[in-house]
């Protein structure tokens, strides 16, 4: 350690610990070369204000910078449903940011040597985007849900609008419809492991069939929707 008030090429430290290795000596020899053009006065640092003008900080020149300058995009926040399991709403999270484990997401880690075939239709490189909206499992998927719930066919050209088209829905039935997107992806995903892991290949038409029932259980519970019965959900008028 160094004390108090020792002196290099004629400045003054503190140091928590002296540079030894070499690196640490060329940063510090770096750092004189351009101190000299950075400090010229001796007296203490203050913060100014320079849109202003007058080195004052207030909040209005600050907002009209940022509606004028600046492009400002808010994070998306995905919206949780309490009609699906704490599990779905986590899957559904994970998969808009690309944390779930895809072939390319485990090759960029270095987990695995190559991006591997679509194990459910085998027919492009397996990524998030592909499995969820561009595989030919996914668009029948799709087609299924739009013309079993009546709305308009889903188009996506990433995961956070998987998450966002039920906007656009009645209200009515919005908290339904936000519930079987969630749930169908979170049943593509798990086709596709049993795919991977077990070696089923999928069958579209039990697909449909976990998504109807899965939703069915979980709306119906808890959404506490009392009067709902198996009738009403399939032919989804409620």
């Amino acid at each position: 350690m160094m004390v108090e008030g020792s002196s290099v090429a004629g400045w003054n430290w503190n140091w928590l610990a002296e540079p030894s290795t070499p690196a640490e000596i060329q940063e510090l020899w770096d750092c004189l070369e351009v101190l000299p053009s950075r400090v010229s006065e001796e007296k203490p640092n203050r913060w100014t204000w320079k849109p202003k003008g007058d080195d004052r900080f207030t909040t209005s020149p600050y907002q009209e910078l940022c509606a004028t300058n600046f492009n400002v995009q808010l994070p998306f926040v995905m919206e949780w449903n309490r009609w699906v399991p704490m599990k779905v709403n986590l899957f559904g999270w994970k998969a808009e940011m690309c944390r779930i484990a895809t072939s390319d997401e485990l090759f960029k880690r270095n987990a695995v040597d190559e991006i591997k075939w679509c194990p459910l239709c085998e027919g492009e490189k397996e990524s998030s985007d592909h499995i969820f909206l561009s595989c030919y499992v996914a668009l029948v998927i799709w087609q299924f849900i739009s013309s079993w719930c009546k709305v308009p066919l889903v188009y996506a050209f990433e995961f956070r609008d998987l998450l966002t088209t039920y906007l656009g829905i009645p209200e009515n039935k919005r908290k339904a419809i936000q519930s079987i997107i969630l749930i169908a992806s979170w049943c593509i995903w798990k086709a596709r492991n049993m795919a991977i892991f077990d070696n089923k290949r999928v069958s579209v038409n039990h697909l449909k069939e976990d998504i109807k029932r899965y939703s069915f259980l979980w709306v119906k519970n808890r959404g506490k929707l009392v009067g709902l019965d198996w009738e009403k959900w399939c032919s989804f008028s409620f």
